[in-house]
């Protein structure tokens, strides 16, 4: 799977770009949200692994962007707060596949990303005379 991740801490995203790597995908580290935007508006992503908070910054305009230009790519939001005195959980439910709690044990993030590509739909992929195959 192609897999965009949105993370600001270096260490913890490049441990995530090797473990998915180790895996069979194909991830791609994101440090802010513009750079992820521009990467969503130039390649399609299969799942977006997403920090809820990037410095100061709330990830819900990514989110949100990838809702309307990707609505069948899954969200894994990663968070290290319970608590939320904005609202962004309850404003980012309808963009999010799954949550995970910081500390994220790598183990299950890597359960949760094969769970993920087990039950997605399958993609059609058109083939070399216009018919599509399922990928």
């Amino acid at each position: 799977m192609d897999i965009l991740i949105l993370e600001d801490d270096s260490t913890l995203g490049q441990l995530y770009v090797e473990t998915l790597e180790e895996s069979g995908h194909y991830p791609v580290l994101a440090r802010r949200n513009s750079e992820a935007i521009a990467l969503l508006a130039n390649q399609a992503y299969d799942l977006v692994i997403c920090d809820l908070i990037i410095g100061c910054d709330s990830t819900l305009p990514v989110l949100k962007f990838v809702r309307q230009t990707a609505p069948d790519t899954g969200v894994i939001l990663v968070t290290g707060t319970g608590l939320f005195p904005r609202g962004e959980l309850h404003c980012a439910g309808a963009e999010v596949s799954y949550r995970l709690q910081k500390p994220v044990r790598i183990d299950d993030l890597a359960a949760l990303v094969a769970h993920f590509d087990r039950t997605r739909p399958s993609r059609s992929v058109p083939d070399a005379v216009g018919t599509s195959l399922t990928a």
